[in-house]
């Protein structure tokens, strides 16, 4: 076992013990055999069955503190009753590496951290733990003794009794259910060993081919599955997306290459997907997916007013949703009909357009405004042909597919995880000065500004916040505005 330590200067005098000596050659002290064994019997414990562990001091040097920002700082701490302390100014720490040999492996290892006369931390220490490459916690204070049961056959299971001390994707087995105007989605987080018995997949001997057959043959599987009913009607999914994940102490990334990944820590993400009309009205199946170590499994249902997280046990392996949201307003393109230059009404002709000039300022930014919010309804459209039709209503242009293409860029750009994210909140919106189009009556604007863009999948909600700019040219028709054109210029994340 190897613990790493990185050990700020203000809490050198806890550690006295592990200062190395030529920081300190004109100071008398003990031999380090002797301080290593009063920091394992005093300072730091680690206890394997009940038998307190020497270390050997593996590495020990200065280093700059790498910056870790956590989400406790200036939060109460129960037990000190203190606010825990954010990351030190001084930048420089000691970094040091000890190891400790078993004689035979453990089950129980116990850690008691630096203590003071009343039971209280004498120091914030903040931690992870990994077993055989599997993260058993988050990062998380170790501050008080704790004990790791050890799981030899399968380093997934090992966990701290502490119950604080875990990491957020802990079951082998996860299952959401989302709920959106146009699709439905079953997503499903299972480990190697588990998708391998459930399709009966034979393994091969190189990593990469074998991970890289495992998809291909999840996703034959799954493209048949048909026990979801959608409105009292079985239906098998539109598509199937699968997708690998390491667990990490930051939640799940994505796999991209197959080097130096322990398959322990991989789990499999398969996304079914349904195409439907309109939210449906009821939606259920039943969950088939155990193993012998698991008798539930964690399942949330996301729909668009509030995340629903349960259970599903293996006695009552159903799950249902109804829709019982209120508001059924479907979302509706708005034609966009801002009036610029001078409008007559005349008996039996109704109003017509005496002479076209630009639009003010004004008037090309409510345009633009109302146009970008048209668009991004037309991109809640799963199928390809219900989003040409709903595009239709936005574009007048030879070119449409292309001026498709360079929308989706900014209206469904791709989020961490892998999945493909929506607009969900517009922010500032700079129109720079409107230019007459020579062709036809519309104007031609550079515009910039910021989104929000958000992803729900796999139990996240993955957001961006991006920058962008364009130019876009408009043109009016029978007094409703359409895109002639539009080409994006650029899109990065606002922090770049």
């Amino acid at each position: 076992m190897k613990i790493k330590l990185e050990l700020s200067f203000d809490n050198l005098k806890t550690f006295k013990e592990l200062i190395p000596d030529e920081w300190t050659k004109n100071i008398k002290r003990e031999t380090q055999k002797k301080r290593l064994l009063k920091f394992s019997n005093e300072t730091f414990k680690v206890i394997a069955d009940k038998k307190i562990l020497q270390p050997k001091i593996d590495l020990s040097e200065g280093r700059i503190r790498i910056d870790r920002q956590s989400k406790y700082a200036g939060i109460m701490n129960p037990y000190t009753k203190k606010r825990v302390k954010g990351a030190p100014k001084e930048k420089r720490v000691l970094y040091v590496e000890l190891v400790y040999s078993f004689e035979e492996k453990p089950k129980v290892l116990e850690f008691v951290p630096p203590l003071d006369k009343n039971g209280y931390p004498e120091v914030n220490m903040g931690f992870v733990t990994y077993h055989n490459s599997v993260p058993v916690t988050d990062f998380r204070y170790l501050n008080q003794a704790t004990k790791l049961n050890l799981n030899w056959d399968d380093a997934w299971y090992s966990y701290f009794e502490n119950k604080n001390l875990t990491r957020h994707h802990k079951y082998p087995l996860m299952g959401y259910l989302y709920l959106e105007p146009r699709l439905v989605r079953v997503e499903t987080l299972m480990r190697v060993d588990d998708i391998s018995k459930l399709i009966s997949f034979e393994q091969t001997d190189q990593k990469g081919d074998k991970l890289e057959l495992l998809k291909k043959q999840v996703q034959k599987y799954f493209q048949m599955d048909e026990n979801l009913l959608i409105n009292g009607r079985h239906v098998k999914p539109d598509n199937v997306k699968v997708d690998l994940f390491r667990v990490s102490i930051t939640g799940l990334k994505l796999v991209e290459s197959f080097t130096d990944l322990v398959e322990s820590s991989v789990l499999v993400g398969v996304s079914k997907q349904y195409h439907v009309d309109k939210l449906p009205q009821s939606v259920e199946s039943k969950w088939v997916y155990f193993n012998e170590n698991v008798d539930k499994v964690p399942f949330d249902t996301i729909d668009p007013v509030g995340p629903y997280p349960d259970f599903i046990y293996r006695d009552d392996p159903m799950f249902r949703w109804k829709n019982h949201i209120k508001d059924k307003t479907e979302p509706k393109i708005i034609p966009v009909r801002t009036k610029t230059g001078k409008h007559w009404n005349l008996p039996i002709f109704g109003e017509i357009n005496v002479w076209s000039e630009l639009p003010t300022q004004e008037q090309g930014t409510e345009v633009i405004k109302q146009t970008l919010e048209n668009v991004r309804t037309a991109f809640i459209e799963k199928k390809e042909e219900r989003l040409d039709q709903e595009l239709s209503k936005v574009l007048l242009s030879k070119n449409s597919e292309s001026i498709k293409k360079e929308l989706s860029q900014l209206f469904a750009p791709s989020v961490i995880r892998g999945g493909i994210g929506a607009i969900e909140e517009f922010g500032t919106l700079n129109v720079d000065t409107i230019r007459e189009l020579k062709d036809e009556d519309g104007f031609s604007v550079n515009v910039s500004g910021d989104v929000k863009v958000i992803a729900k999948h796999w139990g996240h909600s993955d957001r961006r916040a991006l920058k962008y700019q364009f130019i876009i040219d408009m043109i009016e028709k029978d007094g409703e505005w359409f895109i002639k054109d539009f080409s994006l210029l650029g899109l990065k994340d606002k922090t770049s």
